[in-house]
């Protein structure tokens, strides 16, 4: 079969090409965890998406309060462009009440013009669900895929989210080096092919969790030839790659490479992609979504309809309301003005990196995201950076933390997010001359 590329063949071709791979998962019940077999669709939800389709009908099967007794009657939000977003009852009523599952249509529409624009996810059998931020997607990914004792491959550090949301489940880690190009190919390789030999006993791993443009908390960004490679070694072993990508709109300008993301090389239904909003809108609205193959789009959301039915119905009001008054000329706008906000931090925090830590410390200029991993030279373990924050006033994220397996680390992460350029040059050098003194 032939790879796809973005732009080289019309929507007919490519899907030909989808049609011939020859690694094309059909069926998903292989990577289902016993709980995700069993999880199924909530009868009564979908009553509510009849009665949202059949506005007329006469409404004596849902179990949703009546609208005149919720205390709110309409609602403002300023933005700082000097622009107003109002609420109208009617619209303020609706986004009060219980909703579908998968998101409010006029969000997922508005959701997936942004995936074909940016992404252009191949053939029409893909489907997107909003979820309450990325975290909750992460979260009941790993119910739906993993059982206790299964093995996740994931980065070497990894996002310390993640992480957290794995132990409950008492799964394993693979965790692959990183280095400033992603995930490195030959040692994820090596892992694969040696599975049998080092881990007779254990089922070899079939998901593969990454964040590929501005890492957390590396900050490096999966180069385009990387992630082809690392595409290939997943169709090789049969992998379902998580793509949580929230750091995807906050590159550093200039933009040096239109890099592709898997979802956009997927032929397979293999990619799982998860986007958020915090970082480009808000992280207190709680959204994100999630876009992939619509059978695993569909039992995650079967496992919506059982947790907390639906995301907030105000936030997603709310959102569809701002993109519809950007627009695609507004919303590229909005992410203009993160670049170069984001680009003006980083360049600052490097600024005060060189001054105050040159010869105490290693570290590459991140090309996304919010970070700088930086190696401190002669430091076994960096939490005493922490311990000694009472006295620097200094708050650093220690290495360790981002450990797939736990242990010291010479590494700590340090974010330009926040910080004044003054603040930043007066941490670093505080940070300094803490080294200096040990």
């Amino acid at each position: 079969y032939q790879r796809r590329v973005r732009g080289e063949c019309s929507n007919k071709s490519c899907l030909l090409r989808l049609e011939m791979s020859e690694t094309r998962i059909n069926d998903y019940t292989q990577y289902l965890s016993k709980r995700g077999s069993r999880l199924n669709a909530n009868p009564l939800r979908r009553l509510l998406k009849l009665s949202r389709e059949l506005p007329d009908s006469i409404n004596l099967g849902n179990g949703q309060p009546n609208p005149h007794m919720i205390p709110f009657a309409s609602l403002n939000f300023s933005l700082t462009s000097g622009e107003v977003i109002t609420l109208p009852p009617a619209e303020l009523s609706y986004a009060m009440q219980y909703s579908i599952s998968s998101g409010h249509p006029e969000l997922l529409s508005a959701i997936k013009k942004i995936q074909t624009k940016y992404h252009n996810p191949l053939g029409n059998d893909w489907e997107v669900t909003v979820t309450s931020g990325s975290q909750e997607a992460i979260q009941k990914l790993l119910d739906i895929f993993l059982d206790e004792e299964d093995t996740i491959i994931t980065e070497n550090p990894s996002y310390v989210g993640f992480l957290a949301a794995m132990r409950p489940h008492k799964s394993r880690f693979l965790p692959i080096d990183i280095d400033k190009d992603g995930m490195i190919p030959d040692k994820l390789s090596q892992a694969l092919l040696n599975w049998k030999s080092t881990n007779p006993n254990q089922k070899p791993p079939n998901l593969l969790y990454c964040v590929p443009t501005g890492q957390n908390p590396s900050g490096c960004t999966y180069s385009l030839a990387r992630r082809k490679e690392i595409y290939k070694i997943a169709q090789t072993h049969n992998l379902i790659i998580i793509e949580d990508d929230p750091y995807y709109h906050l590159k550093i300008l200039p933009l040096n490479e239109s890099t592709q993301s898997f979802l956009s090389l997927d032929i397979d239904g293999r990619v799982i992609r998860l986007d958020s909003f915090s970082k480009i809108i808000s992280p207190g609205i709680r959204l994100g979504w999630v876009t992939g193959p619509n059978k695993i789009l569909e039992i995650l959301q079967w496992h919506n309809e059982t947790a907390a039915f639906h995301s907030s119905g105000v936030s997603q009001i709310l959102v569809t309301k701002l993109l519809e008054q950007w627009g695609e000329e507004g919303f590229a706008n909005q992410i203009k003005i993160i670049q170069e906000f984001y680009t003006k931090q980083r360049n600052t925090l490097l600024r005060s990196c060189e001054r105050h830590l040159t010869g105490l410390a290693e570290w590459y200029p991140p090309s996304a995201g919010m970070f700088i991993w930086v190696k401190l030279n002669g430091v076994e373990d960096t939490d005493y950076l922490l311990h000694n924050a009472t006295t620097t006033k200094v708050l650093l994220a220690p290495g360790k933390y981002f450990s797939p397996n736990g242990g010291k680390s010479s590494y700590v992460r340090i974010s330009y997010s926040l910080a004044t350029e003054e603040e930043m040059d007066e941490a670093m050098r505080r940070i300094a001359c803490l080294l200096k003194s040990k």
